[in-house]
């Protein structure tokens, strides 16, 4: 969450032909929804007891749904771009929209589809707040007997928020202090003003 999706060709095969669209894509397991609490809007999550979701079930946003303006999105033919039109698979879920990007950025197309066999460059843990020790003691014996070939390195969703908008808070600063600078430099001003018109009357 946060990073930018990978872009891939997509097809739908609507009652007009087929589609040709490149939306953000992410390969996800079958419990990402469940993970990060995304919402379903229309149709079903992935499931790992039906075997065409493995590379041939998709589950899309709502932008997505909304800009494909099918009258019946769930179940529609689709697939990615470098598969023949006979083998496309089927969309089976829309969620609600989520920011799956920067907010700096509008909610993009999404199409998600669970592929094992592409592989993972990341893993998502949810964990109880209150045993964190627990848990990463937990996850890293996990990982020392399942990937012992590749070092354990994790971070926490908060600490890779704060890194995405550090520049935003350094802006901020600026800004913040530019601003207490023109309040200072018109403070001084008014002052010198009122300096001045005061000495003149007393002149008078």
């Amino acid at each position: 969450m946060g990073n930018n999706f990978h872009q891939w060709g997509f097809k739908v095969k609507a009652d007009t032909g087929v589609m040709d669209i490149t939306p953000s894509n992410v390969n996800v397991d079958y419990d990402y929804l469940k993970v990060y609490g995304i919402q379903l809007k229309d149709g079903r999550d992935f499931s790992k007891e039906i075997a065409s979701d493995n590379g041939k079930a998709f589950i899309i946003n709502e932008t997505f749904a909304k800009e494909l303006g099918l009258k019946e999105t769930v179940g529609t033919p689709a697939g990615h771009g470098w598969y023949n039109n006979d083998s496309l698979g089927t969309i089976i879920g829309v969620v609600k929209d989520f920011n799956f990007n920067s907010l700096h950025y509008k909610v993009n197309t999404l199409e998600m589809v669970v592929h094992p066999d592409w592989g993972y460059d990341e893993l998502s843990v949810k964990i109880d707040g209150a045993r964190t020790d627990e848990a990463i003691a937990l996850v890293k014996d996990l990982w020392s007997t399942q990937v012992p070939s590749y070092p354990f390195e994790y971070s926490f969703l908060d600490e890779h928020f704060e890194v995405l908008y550090e520049s935003d808070k350094q802006m901020s600063a600026v800004v913040s202090i530019m601003a207490g600078l023109a309040i200072l430099i018109s403070c001084m001003g008014l002052f010198g003003l009122a300096a001045i018109t005061t000495e003149r009357k007393r002149r008078k």
